[in-house]
Protein backbone atom coordinates (compact mmCIF):
# COMPACT_ATOMS: atom_id res chain seq x y z
CA UNK A 1 0.00 0.00 0.00
CA UNK A 2 2.84 2.25 0.79
CA UNK A 3 4.59 1.88 -2.40
CA UNK A 4 1.55 2.59 -4.25
CA UNK A 5 0.62 5.40 -2.28
CA UNK A 6 4.40 6.60 -3.21
CA UNK A 7 3.99 6.33 -6.70
CA UNK A 8 0.28 8.39 -6.91
CA UNK A 9 0.53 11.39 -9.00
CA UNK A 10 -0.27 14.40 -7.31
CA UNK A 11 -1.71 18.01 -9.01
CA UNK A 12 0.05 20.07 -7.05
CA UNK A 13 2.21 21.56 -10.00
CA UNK A 14 -0.81 22.25 -12.14
CA UNK A 15 -2.17 24.39 -9.32
CA UNK A 16 0.85 26.00 -8.56
CA UNK A 17 1.36 26.74 -12.12
CA UNK A 18 -2.30 28.09 -12.02
CA UNK A 19 -2.01 30.25 -8.91
CA UNK A 20 1.44 31.62 -10.34
CA UNK A 21 -0.46 32.93 -13.62
CA UNK A 22 -3.68 34.16 -11.65
CA UNK A 23 -1.40 36.03 -9.88
CA UNK A 24 0.90 37.53 -12.85
CA UNK A 25 -1.54 38.26 -15.40
CA UNK A 26 -2.99 41.62 -13.53
CA UNK A 27 0.77 42.65 -13.01
CA UNK A 28 1.49 42.32 -16.79
CA UNK A 29 -2.24 43.56 -17.84
CA UNK A 30 -1.11 47.16 -15.69
CA UNK A 31 2.78 46.72 -16.92
CA UNK A 32 2.65 45.59 -20.56
CA UNK A 33 -1.13 45.20 -21.67
CA UNK A 34 -4.17 43.13 -20.88
CA UNK A 35 -3.37 40.37 -23.47
CA UNK A 36 0.14 40.10 -23.21
CA UNK A 37 0.25 36.85 -20.76
CA UNK A 38 -2.44 34.72 -23.03
CA UNK A 39 -0.96 35.77 -25.61
CA UNK A 40 2.45 34.41 -24.26
CA UNK A 41 0.32 31.50 -23.53
CA UNK A 42 -1.14 30.99 -27.00
CA UNK A 43 2.04 31.65 -28.64
CA UNK A 44 4.04 28.86 -26.33
CA UNK A 45 0.86 26.26 -26.95
CA UNK A 46 1.29 27.04 -31.12
CA UNK A 47 5.05 26.74 -30.81
CA UNK A 48 4.53 22.85 -28.98
CA UNK A 49 1.90 21.96 -31.49
CA UNK A 50 3.28 23.45 -34.40
CA UNK A 51 6.92 21.73 -33.59
CA UNK A 52 4.97 17.91 -33.66
CA UNK A 53 2.38 18.67 -36.70
CA UNK A 54 4.09 21.86 -38.89
CA UNK A 55 0.56 21.85 -40.64
CA UNK A 56 -1.07 23.29 -38.00
CA UNK A 57 1.62 26.22 -37.90
CA UNK A 58 1.18 26.84 -41.74
CA UNK A 59 -2.63 27.06 -40.95
CA UNK A 60 -2.20 29.21 -37.87
CA UNK A 61 0.42 31.76 -40.28
CA UNK A 62 -2.57 31.85 -42.98
CA UNK A 63 -4.84 32.20 -40.31
CA UNK A 64 -3.37 35.12 -39.06
CA UNK A 65 -1.80 36.93 -42.05
CA UNK A 66 -4.80 39.64 -42.36
CA UNK A 67 -3.79 40.77 -38.61
CA UNK A 68 0.30 41.34 -39.73
CA UNK A 69 -0.28 45.35 -39.92
CA UNK A 70 -2.88 45.14 -36.42
CA UNK A 71 -1.31 47.52 -33.92
CA UNK A 72 -1.95 47.61 -30.48
CA UNK A 73 -1.88 50.75 -29.04
CA UNK A 74 -1.41 52.31 -25.88
CA UNK A 75 1.02 49.11 -24.11
CA UNK A 76 0.57 50.32 -20.57
CA UNK A 77 2.93 52.72 -19.36
CA UNK A 78 4.76 52.86 -22.13
CA UNK A 79 2.27 54.24 -24.55
CA UNK A 80 2.92 53.52 -27.82
CA UNK A 81 1.78 51.23 -30.58
CA UNK A 82 2.84 48.32 -31.82
CA UNK A 83 2.59 45.15 -34.49
CA UNK A 84 3.51 42.26 -32.65
CA UNK A 85 2.14 40.04 -35.41
CA UNK A 86 4.78 41.38 -38.26
CA UNK A 87 8.04 40.12 -36.03
CA UNK A 88 6.21 37.00 -35.23
CA UNK A 89 5.67 35.81 -37.98
CA UNK A 90 8.99 35.62 -39.50
CA UNK A 91 10.26 33.95 -36.49
CA UNK A 92 7.13 31.30 -37.09
CA UNK A 93 8.18 30.77 -40.32
CA UNK A 94 12.04 30.35 -40.24
CA UNK A 95 11.85 28.10 -36.98
CA UNK A 96 9.13 25.95 -38.53
CA UNK A 97 11.49 25.87 -41.99
CA UNK A 98 14.11 24.94 -39.75
CA UNK A 99 12.61 21.70 -37.90
CA UNK A 100 11.20 20.54 -40.99
CA UNK A 101 15.10 20.14 -42.29
CA UNK A 102 15.76 18.41 -38.71
CA UNK A 103 13.30 16.36 -38.58
CA UNK A 104 12.11 15.12 -42.10
CA UNK A 105 14.13 13.02 -44.58
CA UNK A 106 14.84 14.22 -48.19
CA UNK A 107 12.29 14.66 -50.48
CA UNK A 108 12.24 13.97 -54.54
CA UNK A 109 10.28 17.44 -55.45
CA UNK A 110 11.06 19.96 -58.49
CA UNK A 111 13.61 22.35 -58.02
CA UNK A 112 12.70 24.65 -60.66
CA UNK A 113 10.32 27.23 -58.55
CA UNK A 114 12.52 27.21 -55.91
CA UNK A 115 15.03 28.30 -58.31
CA UNK A 116 13.19 30.61 -59.76
CA UNK A 117 12.35 31.87 -56.02
CA UNK A 118 16.13 32.37 -55.08
CA UNK A 119 17.08 33.87 -58.61
CA UNK A 120 14.63 36.75 -57.86
CA UNK A 121 15.45 37.05 -54.71
CA UNK A 122 19.17 37.13 -55.99
CA UNK A 123 18.20 39.81 -58.17
CA UNK A 124 16.74 42.09 -55.68
CA UNK A 125 19.36 42.30 -53.76
CA UNK A 126 22.00 42.86 -55.90
CA UNK A 127 19.26 46.07 -57.35
CA UNK A 128 19.05 46.82 -54.02
CA UNK A 129 22.80 47.02 -53.07
CA UNK A 130 23.41 49.36 -55.86
CA UNK A 131 20.13 51.35 -55.87
CA UNK A 132 19.89 54.75 -54.78
CA UNK A 133 18.91 53.70 -51.27
CA UNK A 134 20.17 50.39 -50.22
CA UNK A 135 18.25 51.02 -46.29
CA UNK A 136 14.81 51.77 -48.48
CA UNK A 137 15.13 48.15 -49.97
CA UNK A 138 14.63 46.45 -46.22
CA UNK A 139 11.48 45.93 -45.81
CA UNK A 140 10.53 44.39 -49.35
CA UNK A 141 13.22 41.94 -49.23
CA UNK A 142 12.28 40.58 -45.48
CA UNK A 143 8.91 40.23 -47.04
CA UNK A 144 10.37 38.14 -50.20
CA UNK A 145 12.21 36.29 -47.95
CA UNK A 146 9.68 35.49 -45.46
CA UNK A 147 7.23 34.23 -48.37
CA UNK A 148 9.90 32.18 -50.03
CA UNK A 149 10.46 30.71 -46.71
CA UNK A 150 6.92 29.73 -46.59
CA UNK A 151 6.59 28.37 -50.01
CA UNK A 152 9.85 25.93 -49.01
CA UNK A 153 7.90 24.85 -45.62
CA UNK A 154 5.05 24.02 -46.95
CA UNK A 155 6.09 21.99 -50.29
CA UNK A 156 8.16 20.44 -47.80
CA UNK A 157 5.78 19.81 -44.78
CA UNK A 158 2.50 18.49 -46.59
CA UNK A 159 3.16 14.95 -47.91
CA UNK A 160 -0.34 13.86 -46.84
CA UNK A 161 -3.67 14.47 -47.83
CA UNK A 162 -4.32 15.56 -44.13
CA UNK A 163 -1.73 17.84 -44.07
CA UNK A 164 -3.08 19.16 -46.99
CA UNK A 165 -6.60 19.86 -45.94
CA UNK A 166 -5.23 21.10 -42.40
CA UNK A 167 -3.26 24.13 -44.56
CA UNK A 168 -6.23 24.51 -46.81
CA UNK A 169 -8.50 24.73 -43.85
CA UNK A 170 -5.85 27.53 -42.48
CA UNK A 171 -6.37 29.41 -46.09
CA UNK A 172 -10.22 29.24 -46.13
CA UNK A 173 -10.39 30.34 -42.46
CA UNK A 174 -7.92 33.47 -43.18
CA UNK A 175 -10.55 34.28 -46.21
CA UNK A 176 -13.28 34.09 -43.33
CA UNK A 177 -12.02 36.03 -40.72
CA UNK A 178 -10.95 38.56 -43.18
CA UNK A 179 -14.08 39.18 -44.83
CA UNK A 180 -15.77 38.90 -41.25
CA UNK A 181 -13.66 41.86 -40.12
CA UNK A 182 -13.91 44.16 -43.38
CA UNK A 183 -18.02 43.39 -42.96
CA UNK A 184 -17.92 44.65 -39.32
CA UNK A 185 -16.34 48.06 -40.14
CA UNK A 186 -19.04 48.44 -43.06
CA UNK A 187 -22.01 47.95 -40.74
CA UNK A 188 -20.05 50.11 -37.68
CA UNK A 189 -18.89 52.36 -39.99
CA UNK A 190 -15.62 52.43 -38.88
CA UNK A 191 -13.67 51.91 -42.25
CA UNK A 192 -11.18 54.91 -42.39
CA UNK A 193 -11.27 55.59 -46.51
CA UNK A 194 -13.78 56.70 -48.70
CA UNK A 195 -14.16 57.69 -52.20
CA UNK A 196 -17.57 60.91 -53.63
CA UNK A 197 -20.18 58.67 -55.29
CA UNK A 198 -22.75 60.82 -58.09
CA UNK A 199 -25.35 61.75 -56.33
CA UNK A 200 -24.42 60.70 -52.97
CA UNK A 201 -22.44 60.97 -49.72
CA UNK A 202 -18.75 60.11 -49.45
CA UNK A 203 -18.90 56.28 -49.51
CA UNK A 204 -16.66 54.24 -47.12
CA UNK A 205 -14.29 51.50 -48.37
CA UNK A 206 -13.89 48.81 -46.00
CA UNK A 207 -9.97 47.69 -45.87
CA UNK A 208 -10.48 45.25 -42.72
CA UNK A 209 -6.97 45.05 -40.76
CA UNK A 210 -5.20 45.92 -44.15
CA UNK A 211 -2.72 49.25 -44.77
CA UNK A 212 -5.42 50.09 -47.81
CA UNK A 213 -8.73 49.13 -49.35
CA UNK A 214 -6.76 47.82 -52.32
CA UNK A 215 -4.74 45.33 -50.42
CA UNK A 216 -8.15 43.94 -48.42
CA UNK A 217 -9.38 43.36 -52.00
CA UNK A 218 -6.94 41.84 -53.60
CA UNK A 219 -6.54 39.57 -50.68
CA UNK A 220 -10.39 38.34 -50.54
CA UNK A 221 -9.85 37.90 -54.68
CA UNK A 222 -7.15 35.65 -54.23
CA UNK A 223 -8.52 33.50 -52.15
CA UNK A 224 -12.42 33.50 -53.43
CA UNK A 225 -11.42 31.11 -56.37
CA UNK A 226 -9.70 28.19 -54.14
CA UNK A 227 -13.23 28.65 -51.65
CA UNK A 228 -15.46 28.94 -54.34
CA UNK A 229 -13.94 25.56 -55.85
CA UNK A 230 -13.33 23.63 -52.48
CA UNK A 231 -17.42 24.20 -51.80
CA UNK A 232 -17.96 22.43 -54.82
CA UNK A 233 -15.56 19.85 -55.29
CA UNK A 234 -16.98 16.48 -54.68
CA UNK A 235 -14.83 14.10 -52.69
CA UNK A 236 -13.46 16.94 -50.03
CA UNK A 237 -14.70 16.96 -46.40
CA UNK A 238 -18.07 18.26 -45.27
CA UNK A 239 -16.76 20.31 -43.19
CA UNK A 240 -13.91 21.91 -45.14
CA UNK A 241 -17.25 22.77 -47.99
CA UNK A 242 -19.22 24.16 -45.19
CA UNK A 243 -16.61 26.39 -44.14
CA UNK A 244 -15.23 27.20 -47.70
CA UNK A 245 -19.03 28.02 -48.70
CA UNK A 246 -19.06 30.16 -45.90
CA UNK A 247 -15.82 32.42 -47.13
CA UNK A 248 -17.27 32.82 -50.49
CA UNK A 249 -20.98 34.34 -48.84
CA UNK A 250 -18.85 36.39 -46.58
CA UNK A 251 -15.74 37.94 -48.88
CA UNK A 252 -18.17 38.19 -51.74
CA UNK A 253 -19.76 41.62 -50.59
CA UNK A 254 -16.90 42.33 -48.15
CA UNK A 255 -14.99 42.37 -51.83
CA UNK A 256 -17.63 44.61 -53.36
CA UNK A 257 -17.46 46.81 -50.12
CA UNK A 258 -13.92 47.55 -50.08
CA UNK A 259 -14.41 49.30 -53.80
CA UNK A 260 -11.60 48.08 -54.85
CA UNK A 261 -11.66 48.35 -58.79
CA UNK A 262 -8.31 46.59 -59.62
CA UNK A 263 -9.54 43.34 -57.31
CA UNK A 264 -13.04 43.21 -58.12
CA UNK A 265 -11.79 43.25 -61.88
CA UNK A 266 -8.81 40.86 -61.39
CA UNK A 267 -11.42 38.01 -59.58
CA UNK A 268 -13.52 38.42 -62.64
CA UNK A 269 -11.07 38.61 -65.50
CA UNK A 270 -8.67 36.66 -64.42
CA UNK A 271 -10.85 33.98 -62.67
CA UNK A 272 -12.80 33.47 -65.93
CA UNK A 273 -9.35 33.35 -67.84
CA UNK A 274 -7.99 30.90 -66.02
CA UNK A 275 -11.03 28.88 -66.36
CA UNK A 276 -10.89 29.37 -70.07
CA UNK A 277 -7.63 27.44 -69.74
CA UNK A 278 -8.11 24.90 -67.89
CA UNK A 279 -11.66 24.54 -67.24
CA UNK A 280 -12.93 25.85 -70.85
CA UNK A 281 -16.41 23.98 -70.69
CA UNK A 282 -18.04 25.81 -67.29
CA UNK A 283 -16.81 29.42 -68.55
CA UNK A 284 -19.87 30.36 -70.41
CA UNK A 285 -22.83 29.23 -67.41
CA UNK A 286 -20.73 31.17 -64.99
CA UNK A 287 -19.90 34.11 -66.90
CA UNK A 288 -23.89 34.26 -67.02
CA UNK A 289 -23.44 33.46 -63.42
CA UNK A 290 -21.87 36.31 -62.91
CA UNK A 291 -23.28 38.85 -64.55
CA UNK A 292 -26.90 37.92 -63.55
CA UNK A 293 -25.71 38.49 -59.84
CA UNK A 294 -24.14 41.87 -61.00
CA UNK A 295 -27.18 43.42 -62.27
CA UNK A 296 -29.02 41.85 -59.34
CA UNK A 297 -26.81 43.25 -56.43
CA UNK A 298 -24.37 45.37 -57.23
CA UNK A 299 -24.74 48.68 -55.27
CA UNK A 300 -24.70 51.83 -56.93
CA UNK A 301 -21.66 52.94 -55.37
CA UNK A 302 -19.85 49.95 -57.27
CA UNK A 303 -21.34 51.63 -60.56
CA UNK A 304 -20.18 54.31 -60.07
CA UNK A 305 -16.84 53.51 -58.65
CA UNK A 306 -16.23 51.96 -62.40
CA UNK A 307 -17.62 54.93 -64.12
CA UNK A 308 -14.45 56.94 -65.78
CA UNK A 309 -16.42 59.75 -66.54
CA UNK A 310 -16.27 61.06 -62.69
CA UNK A 311 -14.92 64.31 -62.15
CA UNK A 312 -12.70 62.67 -59.45
CA UNK A 313 -11.17 59.65 -62.32
CA UNK A 314 -7.70 58.90 -61.35
CA UNK A 315 -7.03 57.45 -64.57
CA UNK A 316 -4.82 60.70 -65.85
CA UNK A 317 -2.56 60.32 -62.69
CA UNK A 318 -1.68 56.77 -62.90
CA UNK A 319 -1.09 57.35 -66.87
CA UNK A 320 1.72 59.92 -65.46
CA UNK A 321 3.19 57.46 -63.33
CA UNK A 322 3.25 54.57 -65.68
CA UNK A 323 5.10 57.21 -67.69
CA UNK A 324 7.36 58.22 -65.01
CA UNK A 325 7.95 54.41 -64.44
CA UNK A 326 9.25 53.95 -68.01
CA UNK A 327 11.62 57.12 -67.46
CA UNK A 328 13.11 55.75 -64.74
CA UNK A 329 13.84 52.55 -66.32
CA UNK A 330 15.28 53.55 -69.49
CA UNK A 331 17.93 55.91 -67.10
CA UNK A 332 18.89 52.56 -64.89
CA UNK A 333 17.67 49.66 -67.17
CA UNK A 334 19.60 46.63 -65.46
CA UNK A 335 19.21 46.92 -62.05
CA UNK A 336 17.34 49.67 -61.98
CA UNK A 337 17.40 51.92 -58.71
CA UNK A 338 16.56 49.80 -56.04
CA UNK A 339 14.07 47.77 -54.48
CA UNK A 340 11.78 50.25 -52.40
CA UNK A 341 12.94 53.45 -54.16
CA UNK A 342 9.77 54.42 -56.86
CA UNK A 343 9.41 57.40 -54.78
CA UNK A 344 12.92 59.01 -54.47
CA UNK A 345 13.43 58.15 -57.69
CA UNK A 346 10.06 60.26 -59.15
CA UNK A 347 10.54 62.42 -56.77
CA UNK A 348 14.77 63.50 -58.66
CA UNK A 349 13.59 62.27 -62.47
CA UNK A 350 14.18 64.50 -65.03
CA UNK A 351 13.32 63.65 -69.15
CA UNK A 352 12.96 65.71 -72.13
CA UNK A 353 9.33 65.90 -71.36
CA UNK A 354 9.10 66.96 -68.02
CA UNK A 355 11.09 67.99 -65.04
CA UNK A 356 10.63 66.48 -61.60
CA UNK A 357 8.88 69.99 -60.77
CA UNK A 358 6.13 69.45 -63.15
CA UNK A 359 5.37 66.26 -62.60
CA UNK A 360 2.49 66.90 -59.77
CA UNK A 361 2.03 65.00 -56.54
CA UNK A 362 -0.13 61.99 -56.58
CA UNK A 363 -3.77 61.16 -54.34
CA UNK A 364 -5.85 59.15 -56.30
CA UNK A 365 -8.88 59.89 -54.19
CA UNK A 366 -6.79 58.36 -50.99
CA UNK A 367 -6.19 61.73 -49.24
CA UNK A 368 -3.58 64.63 -49.03
CA UNK A 369 -1.18 64.03 -52.17
CA UNK A 370 2.36 62.75 -52.10
CA UNK A 371 4.98 61.24 -53.58
CA UNK A 372 3.98 58.24 -54.81
CA UNK A 373 4.55 55.27 -53.05
CA UNK A 374 5.07 53.18 -56.65
CA UNK A 375 3.63 53.08 -60.04
CA UNK A 376 0.54 51.96 -59.27
CA UNK A 377 1.48 48.51 -61.53
CA UNK A 378 3.70 46.23 -60.47
CA UNK A 379 5.38 45.17 -63.37
CA UNK A 380 6.48 48.75 -64.33
CA UNK A 381 7.34 49.14 -60.85
CA UNK A 382 9.29 46.23 -61.21
CA UNK A 383 11.11 47.74 -64.06
CA UNK A 384 11.55 50.69 -62.93
CA UNK A 385 12.84 49.33 -59.47
CA UNK A 386 14.99 46.26 -60.59
CA UNK A 387 15.59 46.45 -64.43
CA UNK A 388 15.30 44.04 -66.96
CA UNK A 389 16.96 41.77 -64.81
CA UNK A 390 14.32 41.73 -62.32
CA UNK A 391 11.37 41.72 -64.44
CA UNK A 392 12.53 38.70 -66.37
CA UNK A 393 13.26 37.05 -62.71
CA UNK A 394 9.99 38.05 -61.78
CA UNK A 395 8.37 37.03 -65.33
CA UNK A 396 10.31 33.83 -64.90
CA UNK A 397 8.59 32.73 -61.59
CA UNK A 398 5.45 33.62 -62.57
CA UNK A 399 5.10 31.92 -65.39
CA UNK A 400 6.52 28.89 -63.82
CA UNK A 401 3.80 29.27 -60.82
CA UNK A 402 1.20 29.42 -63.38
CA UNK A 403 2.52 26.35 -65.57
CA UNK A 404 2.15 24.02 -61.96
CA UNK A 405 -1.15 25.56 -61.17
CA UNK A 406 -1.98 24.42 -64.48
CA UNK A 407 -0.59 21.12 -64.64
CA UNK A 408 -2.39 19.94 -60.92
CA UNK A 409 -5.86 21.20 -62.61
CA UNK A 410 -5.54 18.50 -65.05
CA UNK A 411 -4.86 15.67 -62.48
CA UNK A 412 -7.02 12.95 -61.95
CA UNK A 413 -6.90 13.55 -58.73
CA UNK A 414 -9.78 15.88 -57.14
CA UNK A 415 -8.06 17.51 -54.19
CA UNK A 416 -5.20 17.87 -56.47
CA UNK A 417 -7.36 19.32 -59.46
CA UNK A 418 -9.01 21.50 -57.42
CA UNK A 419 -6.09 23.12 -55.41
CA UNK A 420 -4.80 23.98 -59.12
CA UNK A 421 -8.04 25.64 -60.44
CA UNK A 422 -8.25 27.70 -56.91
CA UNK A 423 -4.63 28.81 -56.77
CA UNK A 424 -4.28 29.47 -60.39
CA UNK A 425 -7.27 31.33 -60.73
CA UNK A 426 -6.32 33.33 -57.61
CA UNK A 427 -2.68 34.08 -59.20
CA UNK A 428 -4.45 35.27 -62.24
CA UNK A 429 -6.82 37.22 -60.22
CA UNK A 430 -3.98 38.78 -58.66
CA UNK A 431 -1.90 38.92 -61.42
CA UNK A 432 -4.52 41.25 -63.77
CA UNK A 433 -4.52 43.18 -60.01
CA UNK A 434 -1.46 44.34 -60.16
CA UNK A 435 -1.93 45.97 -63.51
CA UNK A 436 -3.37 48.71 -61.16
CA UNK A 437 -1.26 48.08 -57.72
CA UNK A 438 1.38 46.69 -56.01
CA UNK A 439 1.61 43.71 -53.92
CA UNK A 440 4.24 41.79 -54.66
CA UNK A 441 5.72 42.87 -51.20
CA UNK A 442 2.93 42.73 -49.04
CA UNK A 443 1.58 40.13 -46.46
CA UNK A 444 -1.46 39.26 -48.56
CA UNK A 445 0.30 37.63 -50.96
CA UNK A 446 1.60 34.63 -48.54
CA UNK A 447 -1.57 32.56 -48.96
CA UNK A 448 -1.03 32.23 -52.68
CA UNK A 449 3.06 31.17 -51.81
CA UNK A 450 1.70 28.42 -49.55
CA UNK A 451 -1.15 27.28 -52.29
CA UNK A 452 1.23 27.41 -55.49
CA UNK A 453 3.91 25.32 -52.75
CA UNK A 454 0.84 22.92 -52.46
CA UNK A 455 0.10 22.32 -56.05
CA UNK A 456 3.83 21.98 -56.85
CA UNK A 457 4.24 19.12 -54.15
CA UNK A 458 1.45 17.08 -55.20
CA UNK A 459 2.35 17.47 -59.03
CA UNK A 460 5.65 16.56 -58.16
CA UNK A 461 5.10 13.66 -55.90
CA UNK A 462 2.62 12.32 -58.49
CA UNK A 463 5.47 12.65 -60.71
CA UNK A 464 7.60 10.87 -58.72
CA UNK A 465 5.26 7.65 -58.33
CA UNK A 466 4.69 7.58 -61.72
CA UNK A 467 8.73 7.62 -62.72
CA UNK A 468 8.44 4.63 -59.50
CA UNK A 469 5.69 2.81 -61.38
CA UNK A 470 7.34 2.74 -64.94
CA UNK A 471 10.80 1.93 -63.19
CA UNK A 472 9.99 -0.96 -61.03
CA UNK A 473 10.98 -4.81 -61.75
CA UNK A 474 7.88 -6.96 -62.43
CA UNK A 475 8.12 -8.70 -58.62
CA UNK A 476 8.25 -5.32 -57.26
CA UNK A 477 4.77 -4.61 -58.47
CA UNK A 478 3.24 -7.29 -57.92
CA UNK A 479 3.85 -9.55 -60.88
CA UNK A 480 5.52 -12.69 -61.75
CA UNK A 481 8.65 -12.43 -63.23
CA UNK A 482 8.69 -13.40 -66.74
Amino acid sequence: MAALTARRPTGWPIAAAAVLLAAAWPLTASVVHPLALPGALGLFAGTVLSARRPEFGIAAILLLTPFVNAEIGGLGPLGFSARPLEPLFMIAIFALLAVSYVDRGERRLSTALPAALLALIAVSVLSALQGLDAGASVSSLVRLVEATALFLLTRRVCRTRIQVGVVLTGAVLALIVAAGHGLGQGLLGDAAFGFAAEGQDVVTRVHGAFLHPNHFGVFLAQLIPLAAVLALTAGMSRNLRALALAGVVLAVPALVLSYSRGAIAGLVVGGLAWLLVVRPRRVLPIIIGVAVLTLAVAPAALVSRFDEGRADTDIAERVTLWKSALSIAQERPLLGTGVGTFPEAYASLSSPESTAADRPLISLGDGEASVPFHAHNAYLTVLAEQGVLGIAAFGAFAALALFTAASAARSRDRLTAAIGVGAGAGLAAWGVNQLLNVGLYQEGALPLFALIALADALTSQARVTCDEAATATPAAIGEPPR
